[in-house]
């Protein structure tokens, strides 16, 4: 049979410049980095040489963007890994983007488009790593929750999508050795996003790993704390977590960095290492 194989993947919500307000000059209207270029590329040159650091086969980026000269600094800190993207629906401005070293082979790509209120996406890969087995990898970024609509009916039909969408996908395809799903999922451990996926035993890598939830991963819009970036495992995968660390690996994980620490983004990027048996 197959040898096991080893993959590590990062996500990371990089902060849009179209979502990054910054401090104007007098009065008017708020100004966003996108207005901005060498601010938004000085600041996402420093995201990408973060990402060659931690040195993640898989890279999934949520509120990637695709404004002058941005995927180009992925490029080129980034040269070995291949860019595939998807926009939002219905004309927003950020996406996903999943990066992909050159030692594991993209089978194909599958869109997901929700087509609702919130004009989400997931992006899913199948991937060949280096020893021949085989992985459904997606990457998503679900609605914030800014009403009760939001956080009750709206996000959990959209992580019901992407659930029944790996079912569908694994029943179809029998040689998968599993299913990752990384991404921001504007979630925390006890809302019903977080119990949907545990309920239908999924595994969260962090949590695997250190025995309790990573705590804090972003500091929101209203100030607060929390902890919404998860890399999770589909139940019946023969795919084990052997290693989860939120990045820079030195600032604790029950609170957000300081801006004089950290200042790339507005969340952290969780790295996350699997063995991946043959099936």
């Amino acid at each position: 049979g197959m040898a096991q194989d080893n993959v590590s993947v990062a996500t990371f919500n990089v902060l849009a410049p179209c979502y990054k307000y910054v401090a104007g000059e007098g009065t008017g209207a708020p100004r966003t980095e996108a207005e901005d270029r060498a601010a938004y590329l000085r600041r996402h040159g420093e995201v990408a040489r973060l990402l060659r650091r931690l040195g993640a086969d898989v890279v999934c980026l949520q509120e990637a963007w695709p404004g002058p000269g941005m995927f180009e600094v992925y490029r080129e800190e980034l040269s070995e890994h291949s860019i595939h993207y998807l926009p939002r629906s219905s004309g927003r401005e950020d996406g996903v983007a999943v990066l992909v070293h050159r030692s594991v082979t993209v089978e194909e790509v599958i869109p997901l488009v929700f087509n609702d209120i919130g004009d989400r996406v997931a992006l899913f890969l199948k991937l060949r790593l280096k020893n021949g087995n085989r992985v459904l990898l997606g990457n998503t970024h679900l609605t914030f929750p800014h009403n009760k609509f939001d956080k009750d009916v709206l996000r959990v039909e959209q992580i019901d999508r992407v659930l029944r969408f790996t079912v569908d996908h694994v029943g179809r395809d029998h040689a998968l050795a599993g299913v990752l799903l990384a991404g921001d999922f504007n979630s925390y451990q006890g809302d019903r996003v977080y119990k949907r996926l545990t309920d239908e035993s999924w595994t969260s890598s962090y949590a695997a790993i250190h025995g309790s939830e990573v705590q804090v991963t972003h500091l929101n819009h209203r100030g607060e704390c929390v902890a919404t970036d998860f890399v999770w495992v589909a139940p019946g995968s023969f795919i084990t977590p052997i290693a989860a660390a939120l990045h820079p690996v030195d600032i604790p994980d029950d609170r957000f960095p300081t801006v004089e620490e950290y200042s790339l983004s507005d969340h952290r990027p969780l790295l996350c290492s699997f063995s991946v048996a043959a099936k």
